[in-house]
């Protein structure tokens, strides 16, 4: 089913979205983000209780100050080092898609949960090395905020960059991030098997 809440590419045209930003530390693996105790055969009933209690209005954002945008129901996660470190379980980013979260951006993300995350038509972005440095006070506080994110398709180079521009409690901070194209692709089409089918309609 396609997004109606994500303006999708046509063509070669950028992909943009509004979102709430919610922010973590580093070393954020599987089990914290989806418990196996949580596990469900049917995957529109996977949740994840940890992204959920973090991106809330309720634990305390609001109050704080905190930006929240009008597309609540959109996440971007924003993370540290080694985000989706652990097990492979595709039920992990299900349960991240089934809690609105279109897009994960990291200073870095497991090799296979980064793949896990386009196949379910999550956007993976790593953040540039020049922005870390203006994110660090972000990410071991218990912030959320709004972001404005626009990933732009490659001209002939095989890195998809992107802008995130984000509000925290009156805070403004912009930054790059980039992905493999083929992610890329994959995350736009909202997910492989969608990917697949529009590959062979060509």
């Amino acid at each position: 089913m396609k997004d109606k809440k994500i303006k999708r590419p046509a063509g070669r045209s950028a992909v943009e979205l509004n979102c709430r930003a919610v922010f973590f530390g580093n070393n954020i693996n599987t089990d914290l983000i989806h418990a196996p105790s949580n596990f469900a055969i049917e995957t529109d009933k996977l949740r994840s209780n940890y992204i959920s209690s973090k991106g809330s209005p309720d634990n305390g954002a609001a109050e704080s100050g905190h930006e929240i945008p009008a597309a609540a129901g959109n996440k971007i996660l924003i993370a540290g080092e080694n985000f989706g470190l652990g097990s492979s379980r595709f039920s992990t980013v299900m349960a991240l898609r089934n809690e609105g979260v279109k897009c994960v951006a990291a200073r870095s993300i497991s090799r296979i949960f980064e793949r896990n995350l386009a196949s379910a038509g999550i956007f993976p972005l790593t953040i540039s090395k020049n922005d870390n440095i203006h994110l660090s006070e972000y990410l071991f506080e218990d912030a959320c905020g709004s972001a404005e994110i626009i990933i732009k398709p490659p001209s002939g180079d095989k890195t998809v960059l992107s802008e995130i521009k984000l509000s925290v409690g009156g805070r403004k901070l912009s930054l790059r991030a980039g992905t493999d194209i083929f992610l890329y692709q994959i995350a736009a089409a909202v997910g492989m098997v969608n990917y697949i089918a529009s590959d062979k309609r060509r």
